[in-house]
């Protein structure tokens, strides 16, 4: 199989996937589709601290004037380093009694 050179180069690796390397997967690459994370508070290099859940790291925001962050699907509030992990327990349940 041939690869066109001049129609490859102009799209940057960076547009379609970035790679991230935690440093406790003995240096192995890991591939995160790029938009599966659409959280701004979160930066690639938070990223690369260790191996997370986009439906996590999407649904956490920061409590304003804080370090504290909560999780918009559960009632944990914990540090950002917590919450990029939480054992969520889906048991927010603001949209039962709006229903009401």
């Amino acid at each position: 199989m041939k690869i066109n050179k001049e129609a490859t180069s102009n799209i940057p690796l960076s547009d379609a996937f970035t790679v991230l390397t935690p440093s406790h997967t003995s240096g192995s690459s890991i591939i995160v589709k790029q938009g599966e994370f659409n959280n701004p508070l979160i930066s690639e290099s938070d990223l690369t601290t260790g191996i997370y859940d986009p439906k996590i790291i999407n649904s956490i925001d920061r409590i304003k004037g804080t370090d504290r962050w909560f999780c918009k699907n559960c009632t944990i509030k914990e540090d950002k380093w917590f919450m990029m992990k939480h054992p969520c327990k889906n048991n927010n349940n603001k949209e039962k009694f709006n229903q009401n």
